[in-house]
């Protein structure tokens, strides 16, 4: 809990902390997971047409937002990783995935998106708030500036929130 509010705040010496220590992956990995199951429930609950409650149609939706937040960690961490190495920093893969994944724990408001009216506006307010955590957090880990940051955060919040998951989650089920 307190990792996930440090890097929520934009705290950059949790990053460093994540990049050095191997044992805090879970907290990464539950950060990512929370955000998966949050935008789950946005996708069940959001929209006119509820999307079936009834046989295996009804975990779909999860299954699938799920997995689509977990592949966009993975591109995001590896498009950060590639970038800052060609600037000069040497983290690894491993780093690069426990850095990012903490700073995606505002990502667990999204379960605010599913309320009606505002809900969009919560949604896109929460992503650009996850795209400036985790360049922080890319920025902090690779010990770079922020408008170096700016680079690969920006790309890997575009692939994995914007292009995977406008093609995973959002197109398909506002179409139901």
């Amino acid at each position: 809990m307190e990792y996930g509010f440090r890097a929520a705040t934009l705290d950059p010496s949790i990053s460093i902390i994540f990049r050095s220590k191997a044992e805090l992956v879970l907290h990464s990995l539950g950060a990512v997971a929370a955000t998966g199951l949050s935008l789950a429930i946005w996708v069940q609950y959001s929209g006119n047409n509820p999307i079936p409650t009834e046989g295996i149609l009804s975990i779909y939706p999860v299954l699938v937002s799920f997995s689509t937040v977990m592949v966009g960690w993975m591109m995001w961490a590896f498009v950060a990783k590639a970038i800052c190495n060609m600037m000069g920093s040497e983290i690894d893969f491993r780093a690069s995935m426990r850095s990012i994944g903490i700073a995606y724990s505002p990502g667990i408001f999204l379960v605010f998106a599913s309320i009606p009216l505002i809900g969009s506006y919560l949604f896109l307010i929460i992503s650009i708030w996850l795209m400036v955590t985790v360049t922080r957090a890319i920025g902090s880990a690779n010990n770079v500036g922020f408008l170096k940051a700016l680079i690969p955060g920006f790309l890997g919040w575009l692939m994995s929130w914007i292009l995977l998951m406008g093609w995973m989650v959002i197109y398909p089920f506002a179409l139901v």
